[in-house]
Order: C-alpha cells, then sequence, then structure tokens
C-alpha cells in the first residue's frame, strides 16, 4: 500500500499528545481519588478510557484517508494469443501460367497453410512489377485484408496469376503493402487525418538516400506501437529487380516489431541479374529477416517449400500467454466508512452509555 498524500501523516504527533492530555484530564475528573482507582477494575477502567480510544482511532483514520492510501492487485490471467499473417505472393513472370507450374504448386502450399491458421486472421496480398528502367517502383496489392473468413483468403489466393501486376520482381514493395494490411486499421484511428499512406511510403523510401527523412515513418510505428503476434509471409521465386529495396521495407517492419518470414525459390527465369548481384542481395535479404525474429528458407525445388511452410507454421502457432495486470485501487472510501461507524459509537457511548446508571 502507498500513499499519495504521505505529508498529513505529521498530524499523527499531534493527535496523540491531546489524546495523552485529555486522558490525563478525563482520569482526574471521573477518578479523583487514588483509592478509586485501586478499587476499580481493569474492566471499569477500559470502559472510562473507551471514548478516548475511540476518538484516537477516529482521529488516526481520518489522517490515514487524507494521506490517500492506493492498494496495487495483480490480477493473473491467461490469454489465447491469435496470429494475424499477410501472405505475400510473388506474381511475377518466372512464376508461370501453364498447368503444373510454380504458381499452382505454390497456390495450393498456400491454400494448405491458411488451414493451418484456422482460428487465426490471414490477408493476402501480390507483388510483381514493371522494369525499373520506365517506373521506378514495383506493384502491389492487397487482395483481402487479415480476416477470421479463412474462405475469403482461400479465394484471394486463387485468383492470382502470374504478371498481372507486370513481370518484375517487386520484394520490397510485397513487403511494404503487408505492413500497410497488417497496421492500416490502427494507424487510422491512432493518426487520424494525420495518416497518409503515400507520405509512409515516401518516408520508408528514403531510407539510405541523401533526401533521408524518416520522420513519418517513426512517427507512425511509435503510434500504433508494438505489433505482436503478426507476421509477414513472403514467397519469391525470383531476386527483387525493381521497386523499393526489401531492406527499407524489413527495416519498417523491425520499427513496428512485425516479423518477416521468407520462403525462396530459386529463379526458374532470367532477373537480370548477375549471379554475383543475386547472391550479395539474397544474403543482405537474409540477414534484415533473421533481425526480424523471422524465418528465411530456401528450397532448390517447389516440393521442399512444402515443408518450409510447416516449420514457419509451427513457429507461428497461437499460444496461451499469462499475463498480469496492476490495478489501483483507493482505499479512502473504505477508512472514511470505518471512521464514521466508529464515530457513531464514540457519540453513544460518550452521550447514552457512560450515563446509564
Amino acid at each position: 500500500m502507498t500513499f499519495t498524500h504521505g505529508v498529513y501523516f505529521l498530524l499523527l504527533p499531534l493527535f496523540i499528545l491531546l489524546w495523552v492530555w485529555a486522558g490525563r484530564s478525563r482520569q482526574w475528573l471521573l477518578q479523583p481519588s487514588k483509592l478509586q482507582v485501586k478499587r476499580s477494575g481493569i474492566f471499569s477502567r477500559a470502559v472510562l478510557r473507551l471514548p478516548l480510544l475511540l476518538w484516537l482511532a477516529v482521529s488516526t483514520l481520518l489522517i490515514f484517508a487524507l494521506a490517500r492510501p492506493v492498494s496495487t492487485l495483480k490480477t493473473t490471467y491467461l490469454t489465447l494469443e491469435k496470429k494475424v499473417c499477410m501472405i505475400s505472393y510473388d506474381v511475377s513472370t518466372s512464376m508461370g501460367r501453364e498447368s503444373g507450374s510454380t504458381m499452382e504448386k505454390i497456390r495450393i502450399m498456400a491454400l494448405d497453410f491458411v488451414q493451418l491458421r484456422k482460428g487465426d486472421f490471414v490477408g493476402v496480398s501480390a507483388y510483381s512489377g514493371a522494369s525499373s528502367n520506365t517506373r521506378g517502383r514495383g506493384y502491389a496489392a492487397i487482395f483481402t485484408y487479415p480476416t477470421e473468413d479463412l474462405a475469403q483468403s482461400e479465394a484471394a489466393i486463387r485468383t492470382l496469376e502470374a504478371t498481372m501486376l507486370g513481370p518484375y520482381t517487386a520484394i520490397g514493395d510485397g513487403i511494404f503493402i503487408s505492413l500497410i494490411a497488417l497496421i492500416e486499421e490502427d494507424a487510422r484511428g491512432r493518426l487520424g487525418e494525420r495518416y497518409d499512406r503515400w507520405l509512409l511510403e515516401a518516408s520508408v523510401d528514403s531510407l539510405g538516400t541523401p533526401e533521408e527523412d524518416l520522420t513519418y515513418a517513426r512517427e507512425v510505428a511509435d503510434r500504433v506501437g508494438p505489433q505482436k503476434g503478426k507476421f509477414v509471409l513472403l514467397f519469391t521465386d525470383g531476386k527483387y529487380n525493381t521497386g523499393i529495396h526489401p531492406l527499407k521495407a524489413i527495416w519498417f517492419a523491425k520499427q513496428l516489431g512485425i516479423k518477416v518470414h521468407f520462403a525462396a525459390f530459386d529463379s526458374s527465369a532470367a532477373t537480370g541479374l548477375s549471379d554475383e548481384e543475386g547472391q550479395k542481395r539474397k544474403a543482405e535479404i537474409a540477414e534484415a529477416v533473421v533481425a526480424t525474429g523471422g524465418l528465411y528458407r530456401e528450397s532448390a525445388d517447389v516440393e521442399g517449400i512444402a515443408a518450409i511452410f510447416q516449420e514457419i507454421s509451427q513457429a507461428e502457432k497461437a499460444k496461451v500467454v499469462m499475463e498480469g495486470e496492476l490495478k489501483e485501487e483507493n482505499q479512502q472510501k473504505q477508512l472514511f466508512q470505518l471512521a464514521a461507524v466508529l464515530f457513531i459509537a464514540w457519540v453513544f457511548i460518550e452521550n447514552f452509555w457512560m450515563k446509564i446508571p
């Protein structure tokens, strides 16, 4: 128990001195001779002192109440921590359109992954893009925001087709648009009219440039707070060659406390990058992904992706969490009530019971 206004305790010595002084005066008035005191029993003497004891008790309780005592209680409870995820799908040319293509095989695995997330919230995004020479930006779209309606997520996955957003691979845009889907509701609620999705993208994209200005990106991250239980699962069969640099989007994910899991398959088509440059970019992404707490996994064949999806699903299982909550309770009311009861008892003893012959 703590006291908000402990200075009131300075009154206690004064009331104790008054009680001692009043007790001596009253004892002399009520018991004028030593002989009478000796003849009085313990019970009689206690009864004579009772009004003063009640007065001291009432005074003490009032002082404690004025000091505003607050007790701190810790409540422990169990909660089921549901997961909220975005599956971000590469729909570049190399994914293929024909039957038996990478697109079709991964679609089946992604649908299986969704079934493993029953009880969680699952959303779907996709990304690709145009040549960096013609636009300088990738294309990415949210096909469904995180939802418990898994049929909606499955329907979104079935609509995805290779090249629907362009032929190139814009991994950074896929990560960034997935982060937007995970935080947009909170961001709009907390920032109101200050929330600007395009300003946020520009702020994140300025990372590492001469015009770097991360003020707005950091403000958004601070206002929405840590995003517990949220993650992005990104699949690609290529190396990024257009759009936002993936390291910039992953940096923003780390600011939000959102994990990024990466399932990569060796490219089946030209990426426009040398082997050396491709390996360098892959190593950079792997390091950044791990820094978010996510997993970076590769497979030499499409079938190996199934095991990767299973591993990530196990790593992100919903779990029961024991949480504690501290609550402060003001004890002032109880002390005032007890003081009132003792005051009534004091008045009764002083004015009625003591006068009974």
